[in-house]
């Protein structure tokens, strides 16, 4: 699990050593081909960051595939943060796919002993967000 942690751009400024309790945290769960891992307009049930560890998923908006993530994606990151309340894209995936996850209410346990740990995560998202232009096309919040 070390060396999938280590591929997810949005936990680069999390010390090693944070990671190293990261890496206890993932869950392993295999999809069949045609199976979906999250269902859009769905309320967040699974908030969890994912990784796709080997395979390949699409990502559907409606009927339409809007993008493909393959080894080393990650996906759900808006849900994990909460920065949303419904899934925003359908993830299906396409081959048979190793995806690991770090659910959310895990990392808020780490994050409870580790005080800028959640900091780091949320602001490295932004700034992810911001770059590939995303940040504009979240949902209005109240």
């Amino acid at each position: 699990n070390r060396h999938v942690l280590e591929s997810v751009e949005l936990l680069d400024s999390v010390p090693k050593h944070v990671c190293g309790k990261l890496v206890e945290l993932i869950h392993r769960t295999v999809y069949s081909p045609g199976e979906y891992v999250m269902v859009e307009a769905e309320p967040c049930k699974n908030r969890s960051l994912f990784i796709i560890a080997d395979g390949s998923v699409s990502l559907q908006r409606g009927e339409d595939v809007v993008g493909t993530l393959t080894k080393n994606s990650t996906f759900g990151e808006l849900e994990f943060l909460d920065l949303v309340s419904t899934n925003q894209l359908s993830v299906r995936a396409e081959t048979y796919c190793d995806i690991r996850a770090l659910r959310q209410d895990d990392f808020k346990k780490l994050a409870s002993k580790a005080p800028d740990l959640r900091m780091r995560v949320v602001l490295r998202a932004k700034e992810m967000l911001e770059e590939s232009g995303q940040l504009g096309l979240l949902p209005e919040t109240s």
